[in-house]
Order: C-alpha cells, then structure tokens, then sequence
C-alpha cells in the first residue's frame, strides 16, 4: 500500500508520439473498474514495464481518492508465464494471488486474462502467434480490454510510438526496490 502514498501521475513524463502528454491521455477512461495486468516471460522481465505499471497505479488510486486514504491494494496483476519470475510485491502487486503463475500456453494465458476481468494489458514485445483460443475467449476478452501496450524487458520495443519517463525519485526507488526484492526471491526459487 506504500505506493498509495508514493506514487502520483506528476512523477512521470510522457510523449505520445514526439509531444508532450498526460496520464488521462495514455489511459483514458480509466474508471473505479479497471484492472491492469501485465505478461512477465523472463526474470527481470517486468522491469521493462515498471513505468506503465506504476502509472496504471496512479490511475487506481486517482479514480476514487478515498483510496488513497483506505487500505486498498491496487487492481494490478501479474501473469507469470511459463516459470516464476521474481516477487513483485515492491510495487504493491499484493497479496499474492495477483501474481498468477501460468504454463507456456496462450491459452491458459488468455482464460486467466479473462478470469481476472483485465481491462488494461501490458504484453511482451514479440511477433504474433496463430493460436486456437477456446470458443469466445477472444470476444471476451477484445469487448473488455480497453487499451493495451506491448513492451521489452529492457524497456526499449523496437518501434516506440510512447515514451515515459521518471520524474521524481521515488519512482526510481521503487524500480530499485523491485530489483532488490526479485534478486532475493530469485534465490529463494532457484536456490
């Protein structure tokens, strides 16, 4: 809950395109409803979406500012696909059920986007798949998801069309917190 308190949408920059934006600009319509979830494949992974991520929980707390103040959690997931990939919790992704761990399979991949009603997607950057999707899991999931992003774990896709930036230190501190707090849980897993 720390980042209900840390974390405000003036922290960041962000151009779409080449001009200067705002957050209600990135994330328009973002209601009381929303759920943002984010596709981890690889340690660290996630990193590469740790601006967006934080944002969408700006967003959150912004929406209804009772919040703020409450002992809320955000409505921000984290589907780890095809191995556990580092404890996120650093960034208030809690409790633990929201960090879901699934099997290299877009279709499992899908039925848990679905299952968790994600409104707000953040994907890794990579080349389409065909893949055959349990009948309407696509409808599903293309009638609820109003805005999706994709992104590279270095935190560069190759083709940028949004750029965000780190305005004030404690968005840093919380990305360097994450690094600390999956290098621990990375051990723990693998060691």
């Amino acid at each position: 809950m720390h980042t209900s308190y840390q974390l405000d949408s003036g922290h960041f920059g962000i151009k779409l395109g080449d001009v200067a934006s705002t957050r209600n600009n990135l994330l328009a319509n973002w209601s009381c409803y929303d759920r943002a979830g984010t596709i981890v494949d690889e340690p660290f992974g996630a990193v590469g979406a740790s601006l967006l991520l934080q944002l969408s929980i700006t967003s959150f707390y912004d929406t209804s500012p009772n919040r703020r103040q409450g002992s809320f959690f955000s409505e921000v997931y984290l589907f780890h696909v095809g191995g556990r990939f580092g404890d996120h919790s650093s960034y208030d992704i809690y409790p633990r059920r929201k960090e879901i761990f699934i099997e290299n399979d877009p279709v499992a991949v899908l039925e848990a986007i679905n299952d968790r009603a994600i409104t707000r997607l953040l994907v890794v950057d990579k080349a389409p798949k065909e893949v055959k999707h349990h009948f309407k899991e696509p409808e599903c999931a293309k009638e609820r998801i109003i805005s999706a992003f994709s992104y590279s774990p270095t935190g560069q896709v190759q083709q940028p069309d949004i750029e965000l930036t780190g305005l004030d230190r404690c968005v840093m501190d919380e990305h360097q917190y994450g690094f600390e707090t999956w290098e621990k849980s990375l051990c723990r897993i693998n060691g």
